[in-house]
């Protein structure tokens, strides 16, 4: 945005569409950020309650109240908190699933990411990087550039999966621009 306002002399405008599509993104992303942030803190908060009694509550107060003296419902709850206190290390990978899922999330192309694009949480990156392409999109026409200009330079300058797909934009646009496609959707026809 700013090369292409240096090139035309709009270079105020050119930094006013940066800052402007910066907060707009900013703003996004901290609207997500805390709408994924509620559903994983509780799940996380009663996980690392769980491992926590299990590892340090219910070995004392079973050794002070016997197990078959706590109500039959109790029990499951007990067993799941005194596994998760004893295995807590398979909690790891947990951990690993979610590394390599924010890892994916830039990085994976493809016929299986398009299907894993359906479903959450790919569905909301994707979604929230949509919208960032569509603002960085009409903040580059506004300066100037054609759209091929710009989904170019955008391609030039984004993660394997946002070059991934506009390159798929690309190839379309293409499409649709064959002097066979132009006759068939020509108007005077």
């Amino acid at each position: 945005i700013l090369q292409s306002g240096e090139i035309r002399g709009n270079l105020p405008q050119a930094l006013q569409l940066v800052v402007r599509n910066m907060q707009a993104g900013q703003q996004m992303r901290s609207s997500v950020g805390a709408a994924m942030a509620q559903p994983a803190l509780g799940f996380l908060s009663p996980l690392g309650l769980s491992v926590g009694f299990g590892l340090m509550l219910w070995p004392d107060i079973l050794r002070g109240v016997p197990r078959k003296l706590w109500p039959a419902w109790t029990h499951l709850c007990i067993d799941v908190q005194l596994w998760l206190g004893q295995n807590w290390a398979w909690l790891l990978t947990l951990g690993v699933f979610i590394m390599v899922y924010y890892m994916s999330l830039p990085r994976w192309t493809g016929k299986y990411r398009s299907w894993a694009d359906q479903i959450p949480p790919y569905s909301i990156y994707r979604g929230q990087l949509a919208s960032s392409f569509l603002g960085v999109l009409a903040a580059l026409v506004e300066s100037g550039k054609t759209v091929r200009e710009s989904l170019e330079l955008m391609h030039d300058h984004s993660s394997p999966y946002m070059r991934w797909r506009i390159a798929q934009i690309i190839r379309k646009l293409d499409i649709l621009t064959l002097p066979l496609f132009r006759v068939v959707l020509s108007p005077t026809i």
